[in-house]
């Protein structure tokens, strides 16, 4: 049924990447007292309309560049707050890529949402990488792939900068996070991560 609504699977798919984004022990404002209902405060995030088109300019790798080129691959922004205990301040914009399934649109089932894990993964580069490595496949030719890139990740805004470039070109990009730190951030993009040298900036 979902199939033949384009309207209710953008609202879906909206709503589920911005479950998932909240879901990492980041607070709701305005919890909803129903399953499916939207929490005060974020109307206007869960009711935006995603504007899907060209993947020109969402690279930041050489690898992405070449990956994202592909025409069929199709990219947005999708607004969210950057504090979600205040959704009227600052906002991020979290960029996506998608992957159009390959089949009759009667045979389509529906998105498939993406996400490689990390920290600091991108999900756009895992959503190229998934499609081009299933090609011809039942998942490519019925289901949407859709990968994005987590707040302050690569193509999203704003970016965390955690390394000068000299500290790129010697290839010091390796943090305690799991090891633990002496330094931390109190405030990283709202959440409290522990950072290795508290040198993470917006």
């Amino acid at each position: 049924m979902l199939a033949h609504k384009p309207h209710i699977r953008s609202s879906l798919m909206i709503g589920a990447v911005i479950l998932v984004l909240s879901a990492c022990g980041q607070p709701i404002f305005g919890h909803p007292s129903n399953p499916g209902e939207i929490p005060v405060g974020l109307e206007r995030f869960y009711n935006q309309k995603l504007t899907f088109g060209s993947c020109e300019g969402y690279a930041t790798t050489d690898a992405d560049a070449k990956a994202f080129a592909n025409d069929t691959f199709e990219c947005a922004r999708l607004e969210v707050p950057l504090d979600y205990q205040n959704p009227r301040g600052r906002t991020a914009q979290i960029a996506l890529l998608r992957v159009p399934a390959k089949g009759k649109p009667s045979k389509r089932i529906g998105s498939l949402l993406l996400n490689p894990g990390g920290p600091g993964a991108s999900g756009m580069s895992y959503a190229s990488l998934v499609a081009t490595t299933l090609g011809e496949h039942p998942i490519t030719e019925r289901f949407d792939l859709i990968g994005f890139d987590p707040r302050g990740v690569a193509a999203s805004t704003p970016a965390l900068d955690c390394f000068t470039d000299a500290e790129r070109e010697a290839n010091l990009l390796v943090n305690s996070i799991n090891s633990g730190g002496k330094d931390y951030t109190d405030h990283l993009i709202g959440l409290k991560i522990p950072a290795d040298g508290a040198r993470c900036v917006l």
